[in-house]
């Protein structure tokens, strides 16, 4: 199911800072993109801009530290080890180490596991991933409204 798209009246009247428009034009950018790494990549950007922006070099700490991410994660997955209780943080720690390593494979910043465009874990490995966070995307930037 493709993330369900902004309602551009909604931001009628609003004066957000120059933070909200780039996180709505990495939104829709990603939105628009054809391939699933692509996607991927733009949607995670998302994430980076809103949670990580100066982060010294470690993306990792500076995605799972942030209480707004962890709650946003919390609304859209319930926990892996019961469908009716909610992520716990450890939980949420090991979703986002799969997401860097995901996105490391997109961006091909691991040397040879970069993922190809023919690569058979495009299938298995990214496009399961890019509909939920798309929606994690779309629920972090409606929170910066």
């Amino acid at each position: 199911k493709p993330p369900p798209t902004f309602d551009p009246t909604s931001l009628t009247g609003k004066k957000g800072s120059g933070q909200i428009h780039i996180l709505l034009q990495q939104f829709n950018s990603a939105k628009e993109a054809k391939l699933s790494v692509d996607k991927f990549l733009g949607y995670f950007k998302v994430l980076e801009k809103a949670y990580a922006q100066g982060r010294g070099g470690n993306l990792f700490a500076a995605l799972r530290q942030s209480d707004d991410l962890f709650s946003v994660v919390r609304e859209v997955l319930r926990s892996p080890s019961s469908d009716n209780e909610p992520m716990n943080h450890g939980e949420f720690e090991a979703f986002i180490k799969n997401l860097i390593r995901i996105r490391d494979n997109c961006a091909h910043l691991r040397g040879k596991t970069g993922y190809a465009p023919s690569d058979p874990r495009i299938q298995t490995e990214v496009s399961p991933h890019v509909d939920v966070l798309g929606i994690i995307a779309q629920k972090v930037v409606e929170r910066h409204l």
